[in-house]
C-alpha cells in the first residue's frame, strides 16, 4: 500500500509498506517485519505518464477536430462539383436540343414552320421539365408584346389568347 511521509523539511515522501509476520517452529506469532520503499521515481514517473498521456489526448482531439473539418469542406466540395457537373451536363444537353432544333429549321418550307414550332417548344419544355412553354412576340412599332406559339403539358390549360396585344414600356 502507498503511503505518504512527512519529512523533516515538511516535503511529503511517497512510500509503498509490505507487512510482513514471522513465527516461531510452531506457527506463533513472533515479531512482525515492516519494509518501506521510497517510490518518488515511480510517482514522478506516473505523473510525467500521466501528462504525456493528457498532452497525446489533446493532440489526438485537435487532430481528430482538423480531419473532420477537412473531410466536411472535401464533401461540401464533392457536393458542388457534382452540382456544377450536373449543371453543365444539363446544359450540354440543351444545347444540344437546341442545335438539333436550328437543324430542323433550316431544312424546313415557311408553310411548316408554325407547327415546328410548337413541336419545338413542346421538346424544350420536356427538356426543361417545364409545363409550359409560350413564344413572344415583341412589335416595336405598338409597344405590345404577343404570345405567338405555345406548348401545354398534359393538363396545363392554354392562355395564349389572354396574352395578346399586352402594351411594355422599354
Amino acid at each position: 500500500a502507498d503511503l505518504l511521509l512527512l519529512r523533516a523539511d515538511h516535503s511529503l515522501l511517497p512510500v509503498d509498506v509490505s507487512v510482513g509476520l514471522v513465527r516461531d517452529r510452531v506457527g506463533v506469532v513472533t515479531g512482525a517485519v515492516l519494509i518501506l520503499r521510497d517510490v518518488t521515481d515511480a510517482h514522478r514517473t506516473t505523473q510525467e505518464l500521466r501528462h504525456h498521456r493528457q498532452h497525446l489526448e489533446a493532440l489526438v482531439a485537435e487532430r481528430t477536430r482538423r480531419l473532420t473539418d477537412t473531410n466536411a469542406l472535401l464533401l461540401a466540395e464533392i457536393d458542388e462539383r457534382k452540382r456544377a457537373e450536373a449543371s453543365l451536363a444539363a446544359r450540354a444537353r440543351l444545347e444540344g436540343l437546341v442545335n438539333a432544333i436550328s437543324a430542323d429549321f433550316l431544312s424546313l418550307p415557311p408553310s411548316e414552320c408554325c407547327p415546328a414550332t410548337t413541336l419545338a417548344l413542346a421538346r424544350i419544355g420536356q427538356a426543361v421539365g417545364s409545363d409550359a412553354v409560350c413564344l413572344y412576340l415583341l412589335h416595336d412599332v405598338n409597344a405590345e408584346i404577343s404570345c405567338e406559339h405555345e406548348w401545354c403539358g398534359p393538363g396545363v390549360t392554354p392562355r395564349r389568347a389572354a396574352f395578346q396585344a399586352w402594351p411594355h414600356a422599354d
